[in-house]
């Protein structure tokens, strides 16, 4: 998962408009987020597994970036410069066009978008969040280095 993390990161970091990539632990749940906005920020929302023998595992993996900017601009249609109200929306679109079909080729899977979803934070004035949710594919290599040896039986069946 590291590693994902750190692609993902490194990728966003290709686009100038961010001014913080991280992983997110809880930034803008601060009185004073701990960022500058506008902001990207990294976790996984759901990770399932299935046995692929052998001791590896396939994960199937909902990625979040969490995309935070503080509004300083009206957007009424009588505002003069309302257009840029909607930087937001394009960041958005910037960083899809980053991460959409992404993979660093050896980690995980090309990621595909699964959702769009404005956060609501009221309690952070003129903050305008959105959380994109990306899925993607890994392999985890067995935990062990040890292995244990089964025999191989074969039946015998016997007639009565």
């Amino acid at each position: 998962m590291k590693n994902i993390f750190l692609a993902i990161q490194d990728r966003l970091s290709e686009i100038p408009a961010l001014k913080y990539i991280d992983k997110d632990w809880g930034q803008l749940r601060f009185e004073n987020p701990p960022v500058k906005f506008p902001c990207a920020l990294i976790d996984m929302a759901n990770a399932d597994f299935k046995q692929m023998g052998r001791g590896f595992q396939q994960g199937d993996a909902d990625i979040t970036v969490t995309v935070a900017d503080i509004r300083l601009v009206r957007s009424s249609a009588q505002a003069p410069r309302r257009e840029n109200a909607y930087a937001v929306i394009e960041l958005l679109d910037e960083i899809h066009q980053a991460l959409q079909l992404f993979s660093d080729g050896q980690h995980f899977s090309p990621m595909m978008r699964t959702n769009l979803q404005r956060v609501d934070m009221l309690d952070k004035e003129g903050a305008e969040v959105y959380v994109m949710t990306y899925r993607t594919a890994f392999t985890v290599e067995k935990a062990g280095k040890e292995t244990v040896e089964v025999q191989a039986v074969t039946p015998a069946i016997r007639r009565l």
